[in-house]
């Protein structure tokens, strides 16, 4: 018998029969109290389940020189971009957080503002940044990791990553006035 569920779950198959199928709309602890009968004996029982959300979904891309220079006049300066990242359980979806390093071609990891400076008075590092615009200070091969992990505790949270290898060709800054 299924009482009161409160749209948290939906019924799969016949809700009568020896075996009890649902599906959670959200994840989460629940408690499930059952009463389970034989015909001439019901006994109660109850079940404590957790749901964990389904794992979130990082895209992850890198604009950088020469092939998609973000800006020719400066080659040190790199786009990265993972507003194209979801999460199909769609009430997580705004609540998604971002976790952003950069390591260098030797493993080891590069931060602001040593290794690079945040453009766009973007506040680095920041759980909410889809995207950032980054200056770097040296030429070479860098590696930049995206971890995104949705909203829940530890024991139901997911979370997915992406990491792309990159290389800054120049660190020349080019500006000119017209005369």
């Amino acid at each position: 018998e299924v009482t009161d569920f409160n749209d948290v779950l939906q019924i799969v198959g016949n809700p009568t029969g020896s075996v009890f199928r649902a599906r959670f709309k959200e994840p989460g602890s629940y408690s499930l109290k059952l009463r389970v009968s034989d015909g001439s004996k019901t006994a109660p029982t109850e079940a404590k389940v957790k749901i964990k959300s389904r794992k979130p979904r990082a895209n992850l891309t890198v604009r950088v020189c020469p092939e998609d220079c973000p800006d020719p006049s400066q080659p040190s300066i790199v786009e990265f971009d993972a507003s194209g990242s979801f999460d199909p359980d769609k009430s997580d979806n705004t609540k998604l957080t971002y976790d952003w390093h950069m390591f260098n071609e030797l493993g080891d990891e590069v931060k602001a503002p040593t290794g690079f400076t945040i453009l766009d008075n973007a506040i680095f590092p920041s759980e909410t940044a889809k995207k950032l615009r980054v200056k770097f200070k040296n030429v070479g091969t860098y590696k930049v990791v995206l971890d995104i992990h949705d909203p829940h505790d530890d024991e139901i949270q997911q979370q997915d990553s992406r990491e792309r290898e990159f290389t800054v060709p120049s660190t020349v800054e080019l500006s000119w006035a017209p005369q």
